[in-house]
Formats: structure tokens, sequence, C-alpha cells
């Protein structure tokens, strides 16, 4: 009977770059059982209210419980550690850096602990609750207003909002408040900072748990933000050397210094680097910015380009450290959002100084292109003055989700920036 409804002949769904999970674009029914009447006339209800969930969480043994348990596990220690500081904001900095320096993460998600707080701090492990609501409850025990938050990661689908699906959810940060102020906490990873919530747990709002619990938007104080430097300087006989700096801000620092410290040795990572690059080596490296992660992170290298590079007429990129090699989007159309995650920020500063034994055949041409409604823009220029060649590029994507309209914009902006990156400095040595 239900033969002629069955639907056929449909389209895979086709994932692409910066998209969150596919559960999210793929229509499904979900039922959610509500009630229970027995024949006796009796009921039993199952499908709750947020007030019911707020009230009932305040008493679990996995989460309320365990809140009130780690505020008295941390209380006396963690009030004689932050003796002598005044400032909330300072407070909650030293309390959540002990937290991230005492436990070990087990790469398991909740937001119900596993072990519970006292065992955990035991073991110094335990699951993302066992971690963060310690953190909230060391947090309350020195007077600072933090409350848990839940929320489900990016892999793992958006939340139902119109109800509580608490299977939806598997993460918990902390959330602070100091007057208009506000931070996000996680304490899972030692190279998470103050206020940094990972790109994985960027996804839509966050339900705060507070008195009377609430959707609330997160909204990021973080950018994805890179600055590359390289200046260059061609000799007479021509060999090239040059210093190319890189500074990340953000997430892209987050993800620069995952990378460098998953290495065993600062030359191991440095092998990792040159391996992409395979026109120069690298004849030093030095970085800033390891023993604080709340300032950028900064890598300086000194590069000296292969003989094999250097001809009579030979071709230098400006984007020969970092490029795009291919357009994230591919498709012809696009029926859900675009997801960066967090605002995206690159900038290229190249610069060449030549000999008077050289001449600049050409350079590349200036191009400049603008989304709509200030959604982004790319700018690309080359000048030439004396015997230097400057090159500037900026590329900037100002907002973290652009709707499925916005979507032939956003690749055209993509086709052109991979269009610019192709761009080539002519460069001849005089006869």
């Amino acid at each position: 009977a239900l033969e002629k409804y069955a639907m056929r002949d449909i389209p895979a769904f086709k994932e692409e770059m910066y998209m969150t999970a596919k559960s999210n674009f793929i229509s499904y029914i979900n039922f959610v059982l509500s009630e229970i009447k027995r024949f006796d006339g009796q009921v039993r209800k199952y499908t709750e209210e947020w007030k019911d969930v707020d009230r009932r969480l305040k008493d679990d043994d996995q989460f309320g419980v365990q809140l009130k348990q780690a505020k008295k596990l941390f209380g006396n220690q963690m009030q004689l550690l932050t003796t002598g500081i005044d400032d909330p904001v300072q407070k909650a900095k030293f309390v959540f850096n002990e937290i991230k320096k005492h436990y070990n993460w087990n790469e398991v998600y909740g937001y119900f602990t596993e072990q519970g707080v006292k065992k955990a701090y035991q073991t110094q492990k335990g699951n993302v609750a066992d971690i963060n609501l310690s953190l909230v409850g060391a947090l309350q025990s020195i007077g600072i207003k933090a409350e848990p938050a839940l929320l489900s990661t990016r892999a793992n689908g958006l939340p139902v909002m119109l109800h509580p699906v608490m299977s939806d959810f598997n993460y918990v940060i902390a959330h602070i408040t100091n007057g208009t102020d506000q931070y996000w906490l996680d304490a899972t990873n030692p190279l998470y900072s103050f206020g940094f919530v990972p790109e994985k747990c960027l996804n839509g709002k966050i339900r705060l748990m507070n008195e009377v619990s609430e959707w609330v938007d997160l909204k990021l104080k973080e950018k994805d933000k890179k600055v590359t430097e390289v200046q260059l300087v061609l000799k007479e006989d021509g060999s090239l050397f040059g210093t190319f700096k890189q500074t990340h801000f953000g997430y892209d620092a987050f993800n620069q210094r995952e990378k460098y410290f998953s290495f065993s040795s600062k030359e191991d990572y440095v092998k990792s680097q040159a391996a992409n690059w395979p026109d120069f080596e690298v004849i030093n490296y030095v970085n800033l910015g390891t023993d604080s992660l709340e300032k950028p992170f900064i890598e300086i290298y000194n590069l000296k380009f292969s003989e094999a590079a250097i001809q009579e007429v030979f071709y230098l990129s400006p984007f020969i450290i970092e490029s795009w090699k291919k357009n994230p989007f591919q498709s012809t159309e696009r029926t859900y959002p675009v997801d960066f995650g967090a605002p995206l920020e690159q900038s290229i500063l190249f610069s060449l100084t030549f000999p008077d034994n050289y001449i600049i055949d050409e350079l590349p041409k200036n191009t400049a292109v603008s989304l709509p409604k200030g959604g982004g823009r790319l700018l690309f220029n080359s000048s030439m003055l004396g015997n230097k060649v400057q090159v500037g590029n900026t590329l900037s994507i100002s907002k973290s989700v652009y709707n499925s309209e916005e979507y032939f914009t956003l690749k055209e902006l993509f086709a052109r920036i991979i269009q610019v990156q192709q761009s080539q400095i002519v460069i001849k040595k005089k006869k």
C-alpha cells in the first residue's frame, strides 16, 4: 500500500568542506516517547520540559552532586593558592591553569562524569565532564560566578532546541561572568588558553545551566588568523636567500602549536615543514610564544634557495610559502550553510630585493574582490620601487557562517584566490 509513496532516485548527499555533521541536513523523522497510558488509568510521562531537566540535573549523581563535591574538594586548596590575587579574572585564570595542569583527558566525551570528581582528582585523569565540572566547582569555591554549559560537538550534530533531548548533548564546558564580560573555558587540553573554545565545540547555541537554564550564543573572542612575511634577497651571483616569518593568532595559533608539540624534537618538526618547500632549504629556525598560550605563536625560518631554481629567466611566486592549493567549494550549488567555525583572516607580505644585473620583466596584476554586505574580501597588490618588489595579499572571511544563498559568491571569491595565487614574478638576468 505504501509502494506508491516510496522515494526513488534520491541523489546522494555530498559532503563538502566547512560543514557540520551531515545529520543536520538529511531529512528524517525522529520519534520521542511522550507518555504511556496504562489500562488501569495510570499515566507515566517521559517527555520533559527544561524546568524538569534543570531540577533533575541538580540532583543527579553524575552532574549536580559532582559539582557540589568539586566545590568542597577544591575549596580550601584554591582559596589558599589565590590568596593575594584581587582581580576575579586573574583568580579564574589561576584556577583554570591549575585544573588544566592536574588532569589528563582520556578522550572520552560526555556531560556526565565517568569516574566522579574525587576519583578523577586522585587518578589525575577523566572524561570531559570529570575535568570541566571540576573546573566549575573549583571556580565556585573561590566566589567566581561559574556555571556548566551543555553543547553538542560539530561532528555530533545540532541539538534539538524545541524540547529537551539530552542524548543530543555530548560535551560540557565552563562559563564565567565578571561584570559584563563572559568567558567560556575548556580545561581538557594543555594548549587551550583562557577563554579559548575548541573548534569542535563551535556548533550553534549552547545550553547554559544556570538557575534557570537557557539557550545562548557563544560569542567568539578569537579568529583563525595568520600573517606571513617573506623577505628575499637576490644576489649578483644568482644566489637567493631570505627570511620567512609566520605569526599565528587564535585558532591558527592553537593548530600550529599542537602540530609543533606533536613532534619529538624541533628538528623533526622543521624537517616535516621543509618537506613542503622543495625549492629551498631551511638553514635556521626559531619560534616565540611556546611559553605563553595568550601570545601569538611566531615562527621564523632562514632560507636558502637551491641553485636549480635560479635560471637566466626564472619565475618566483609571492605564495611560494603559503597558498590555497584548490578551491574548497566544488559543487555547482549548495543547499546547506558554509560553516567556517570562526572568522578567517590571512595576510601575506612579500618583498624581493634584487641587484642591478637583474630586471623584473613582469609583475602580477592588482586585484580587489569583495563579498556583499561586508562578508569578506580579497585584496592583492604588487609594486616596485627601485630595486625592490613588494606584494601584499589579504583575505578576510568576516563571518563564521554563510547561508546557501551566499554560496555562489563565496565560491567565486575562492576561485579568484586560486587564480591570484598562481601569479608569478618574472625575473631576468641582464645580458
